[in-house]
Order: structure tokens, then C-alpha cells, then sequence
């Protein structure tokens, strides 16, 4: 910026008050300020096996389980494997197998559907759950083919960037 070396006849020269000392004045740091990033945000799911992932919106996703896996028969132990017709029975000629057509009880007919459970994750769970993942995706990096090695990047990548907050 250039400065005339003389001033305009009607500038006034602003005057310094006495008083104040440089401790006074505010500081102007040089440094560039980095932009607040907020912590991240998204749910946890988990998973009918115990394993856990991340959804955004929150709704997990489903799968099909035996229905007695479940524990939905409605019958004790006893029940279900004792009697004359019980299911624990296996002698030749004690009981008779049902026969079931296919049209009516289908192989699907014996298997429900079962939802994840999601929750909202607080960011210290988050950034565990992220931490966690982002070890798990290099431990498989350093043991990964060429094939995959690539996708692992892209994926560790994405949490990385979603960590930026923690």
C-alpha cells in the first residue's frame, strides 16, 4: 500500500492515549484458525449375531433366522422332544414323519424375519466404534491381494474422514 509522505490539509492525525499499554491491545494471531468440525453422528447397529455396524439413518437391516432359533415354539423341552410323536424320537416304526406338501410350508415358512437393533451413538462411542473399525481395515491391509487392496483404501479413507470430529 502506498503511503504520500505528506498528509492531506484536512486529515486528522488520530491520537494515541497515553494510558494504554501493550498488553492492551489485541493480540492478531497469524495462524489460521482450523474450522470446528462437529463430532460424528450416526447410529449402531447390532446384529442378530452380535456384530455391530453403522447405519445413518438408523434402520438396520433384517435377516431371516430359523423360527427356532428363536425359542418361538411355544413348548417346553419336554414337550417338543417327548411323547409318542415327540421330536426326539428316532426309533424306526415309533413314530411317523409328517408328510407336509411343499406348497403349504414351504422351507421359507420356517424362518422369520428379525430387525437389527439400532441405537444413536454418543461421540465417544462413535469415535471407539471408528478407531476400532479404521485398526480392523489396516490389520486386513497389511495381509490384503492386490484385489482388495484398493476397496480397504476407499473404506479406510471414508472413516477417516468420518473421524474428523473426535
Amino acid at each position: 500500500m502506498y503511503l504520500p509522505d505528506t498528509l492531506p490539509v484536512n486529515a486528522t492525525i488520530p491520537k494515541q492515549n497515553a494510558d494504554a499499554s501493550p498488553a492492551e491491545e489485541p493480540v492478531v494471531s497469524s495462524a489460521p484458525q482450523a474450522p470446528l468440525v462437529s463430532p460424528p453422528s450416526f447410529f449402531l447397529c447390532t446384529r442378530y449375531d452380535g456384530s455391530r455396524y453403522l447405519s445413518d439413518d438408523g434402520i438396520g437391516s433384517r435377516s431371516a433366522v430359523p423360527y427356532g432359533m428363536l425359542g418361538g415354539s411355544g413348548q417346553s423341552l419336554a414337550q417338543a422332544y417327548g411323547g409318542p410323536n415327540g421330536i426326539g424320537v428316532s426309533a424306526p416304526g415309533l413314530r411317523t414323519i409328517p408328510d407336509i406338501p411343499a406348497a403349504q410350508a414351504p422351507l421359507a415358512g420356517a424362518y422369520v424375519w428379525v430387525d437389527d437393533e439400532c441405537h444413536h451413538a454418543d461421540p465417544q462411542e462413535a469415535c471407539a466404534y471408528l478407531r476400532s473399525r479404521i485398526d480392523d481395515v489396516e490389520h486386513k491391509l497389511k495381509r490384503a491381494f492386490s484385489d482388495t487392496e484398493a476397496q480397504l483404501k476407499d473404506e479406510r479413507t471414508a472413516l477417516r474422514e468420518r473421524m474428523r470430529g473426535c
